[in-house]
């Protein structure tokens, strides 16, 4: 997934090219981006819920036992 990242036009490639103009040679500059790609696959995981959970929109009736007890 990274090398595809840095090279299609976004803030990936921007970051690899900037690395690169900084004087890194090609692996280290792949290395950070792949790096960065991790810290924003890190951040979709984190801040958005995989599965939102839907309450029930009117609760369950209880049963003779639950009232029992």
């Amino acid at each position: 997934m990274a090398p595809r990242a840095w090279r299609q036009d976004g803030d990936l490639r921007d970051h690899r090219l900037r690395r690169r103009s900084e004087g890194l040679t090609h692996r280290p500059a792949v290395a950070a981006t792949a790096i960065q790609f991790c810290h924003v696959v890190w951040r979709i995981l984190t801040d958005r819920p995989l599965h939102a959970h839907t309450p029930r929109s009117t609760p369950r009736p209880r049963t003779d036992h639950e009232l029992s007890t």
